[in-house]
């Protein structure tokens, strides 16, 4: 069977946003992709399907390399163990070069996995867009062969039924801080205080700070009419 797979993997569900919005955009420049979808939602990896797609499918595997890739005793989670150690033994059998791309998406170490510190790490940290761009390069390289004229979205349509459908609003009460003053009645005359210059108005400001004021420059806005430091006042 022909290598023109890539192959998503990912240790958390803290990594989904990145591993789905990675998926699609792949899909959409033609490539086909593979993504542990039942495991985006929470669900146990599917092995014998992984082992299959490693084993006969996939062209390269695109590690997703983040602090989560270890769990809180601070050892590689035994998913991403698994997916690497056999993802290396096929690597090794078949003889295939850049056989894993880490993908590398926060400010975690380059030694979480040993060995791992000496390979070259695609950076999406600072930039997804940049990211995704070194990486088609990296893929040009290698030959890593595009499906011509055929855009594959199941990707996406899946993200959208399935995915999406899972992801529901939760209603609870929150507490909701805002800058905003409270009004207990609402004025009928609002004015607008100009000054000579904005030094004197930033002296306005800091002497009736008692009082909800807007400042823009040498203007001063306020349901409060008497300033005495003003020049002028408009009425609105």
């Amino acid at each position: 069977m022909a290598r023109d797979t890539l192959f998503i993997s990912h240790a958390t569900p803290e990594d989904n946003d990145f591993s789905i919005w990675l998926a699609s955009r792949l899909e959409m420049l033609g490539y086909k992709v593979w993504v542990d979808k039942k495991y985006l939602l929470g669900g146990e990896r599917m092995w014998q399907e992984i082992q299959t797609i490693l084993e006969n499918n996939t062209i390269k595997v695109l590690l997703v390399y983040s602090r989560n890739i270890r769990d809180h005793n601070n050892l590689i989670r035994s998913g991403i163990f698994d997916e690497l150690s056999f993802a290396k033994s096929i690597s090794t059998k078949y003889s295939l070069k850049d056989f894993i791309i880490p993908l590398h998406i926060d400010d975690s170490s380059y030694s979480e996995i040993i060995g791992f510190d000496g390979i070259t790490q695609i950076q999406f940290f600072n930039n997804w867009a940049n990211g995704l761009i070194n990486l088609i390069d990296k893929l040009k390289k290698q030959n890593v062969i595009i499906q011509e004229n055929v855009i594959d979205s199941s990707i996406s349509v899946w993200y959208e039924n399935e995915y999406l459908d899972c992801c529901k609003i939760i209603e609870k009460e929150e507490i909701f801080y805002t800058s905003w003053w409270k009004i207990l009645q609402m004025p009928t005359v609002f004015y607008l205080h100009i000054f000579k210059n904005k030094s004197q108005a930033d002296m306005a400001k800091i002497f009736f700070n008692n009082i909800p004021i807007g400042q823009i420059e040498n203007i001063i806005a306020s349901f409060e009419c008497n300033f005495s430091l003003i020049s002028c006042n408009y009425r609105v």
